[in-house]
């Protein structure tokens, strides 16, 4: 049977327990805070998080040999965190006349089976970003 005191010790050391294992984590979550950090910079100010993991898992698909297309990485964020993604992904594009601000971090290419469906690219630019967020990862 616990004591008071002793309860509040085991309380204390689960506690300090999650606290030294977050510890171990410590240069990760600075490796992770440089990649934000070169993101926040080389995106615009209304960026959103959805809009950044979008980017990020299709230039992952992209470079992995897979054909991300815009349905494929929807379903892959879920429904929390795109709910208006299927607009505002958009600002990812290559400039167009529709879109004349986009980014140029990823392109459309139409799927020559289907040409309904579009495979999202990442462009040189895109790979530029990404060159980045990773070069800001290892410098830490």
């Amino acid at each position: 049977m616990l004591t008071a005191q002793s309860e509040r010790h085991t309380t204390g050391a689960r506690r300090m327990d999650r606290k030294d294992e977050l510890k171990l984590h410590i240069g990760d979550f600075a490796r992770f805070s440089a990649a934000m950090m070169v993101l926040g910079e080389m995106a615009p100010e209304r960026m959103t998080l959805a809009q950044v993991l979008f980017f990020v898992i299709t230039a992952s698909a992209d470079m992995a040999g897979k054909d991300p297309t815009f349905s494929e990485i929807r379903d892959t964020l879920g429904e929390e965190i795109n709910r208006s993604l299927h607009t505002t992904y958009r600002v990812l594009l290559e400039p167009s006349r529709a879109y004349p601000n986009g980014l140029g971090w990823l392109r459309q290419e139409p799927d020559p089976v289907d040409t309904r469906q579009k495979f999202l690219r990442v462009t040189p630019k895109g790979r530029r970003v990404l060159a980045e967020v990773l070069k800001a990862m290892r410098n830490d």
